[in-house]
């Protein structure tokens, strides 16, 4: 697996894509370092990373339980550092809002929610042990 990231002007905006050059991003710095507003910044994409990392993973459950529902939302925000000169995240929540799905499924839903965050997925096992993750499921 392999990405590649090249420089679209003169300041901090560049464009991510895979090697088969099949989808790509818009990536930018904050207006500080000479962003412009051209594209996400890496920190949104790494929680863009763990959100859709464990929604899929919560999509296949219900896939594979044949479990229906009208629509899945996945928030994630995340907390950083503020001391220091570099700004890791030190705490995620993933939060799961559920459309449409029947109340007696709410321990399933759970339980799915659980499994992706904190067993499934990949991404989140990537990242430094010390980052809280949690999950929250909402149902509407």
């Amino acid at each position: 697996m392999k990405v590649f990231i090249e420089r679209e002007n003169e300041k901090v905006h560049f464009l991510g894509y895979t090697e088969e050059r099949k989808h790509s991003v818009a990536i930018d710095g904050k207006e500080a370092i000479g962003g412009q507003d051209k594209g996400m910044r890496p920190a949104h994409l790494l929680l863009m990373s763990i959100g859709s990392c464990a929604v899929m993973d919560f999509a296949a459950m219900l896939y594979k339980q044949n479990i229906d529902i009208e629509d899945l939302v996945v928030e994630v925000s995340g907390e950083r550092e503020t001391q220091g000169s570099v700004s890791p995240f030190v705490h995620m929540t993933v939060r799961f809002v559920v459309i449409g799905a029947r109340s007696e499924l709410k321990t399933t839903l759970q339980t799915f929610a659980k499994l992706a965050v904190e067993q499934l997925c990949s991404m989140k096992a990537s990242l430094h042990p010390d980052i809280r993750i949690e999950h929250v499921l909402v149902m509407q």
